[in-house]
């Protein structure tokens, strides 16, 4: 009798022991679905306003290009693209845009003996700086249909 209640128990426990193997199993597949569903692979799309778009050139030899899904900043014969940062998993995050304004800052920049363009936290007193930057801000006014102020400076329409 002690036999049979023993194999009894035996079963039970090894009943119950499989369905908390399945839930742990079938939960660890949900919480890797879900993990696996963020999707940091997926470029950040750029799309800047359409009165703002083309080429834009300062006195000083700056020049902004903003197209459909890129943004690149040309400076001291060095050229800064959206698309290469892009490739390291940064973000745009828009905080303005309006008809007259776009500000927008490029958040998790962290490439390593590269320039710092203007807008970057670690610039100061136009020294490019070899060092990397975490975000990179961005402010934009129309001032007319060929020309945008940025940081006091007057950019005028070079191309579209």
């Amino acid at each position: 009798m002690n036999n049979k209640i023993s194999h009894y128990m035996n079963t039970a426990f090894l009943y119950i022991n499989t369905k908390f193997t399945k839930l742990f199993l079938l939960l660890s597949l949900i919480i890797i679905s879900l993990s696996s569903c963020e999707n940091r692979d997926t470029p950040v799309s750029f799309n800047p306003p359409e009165w703002i778009k083309g080429e834009w050139s300062a006195n000083n030899g700056v020049k902004y290009q903003f197209f459909e899904h890129d943004f690149i900043l040309t400076t001291g014969g060095s050229r800064f693209s959206y698309g290469f940062v892009n490739g390291n998993k940064s973000m745009v995050n828009v905080i303005k845009s309006t008809s007259s304004e776009y500000i927008f800052e490029i958040t998790n920049y962290d490439i390593a003996d590269t320039f710092n363009p203007p807008g970057s936290q670690n610039y100061r007193n136009n020294l490019w700086q070899r060092t990397p930057a975490r975000k990179l801000y961005f402010k934009f006014k129309r001032n007319s249909d060929n020309s945008i102020i940025e940081s006091n400076n007057t950019f005028f329409r070079t191309g579209l």
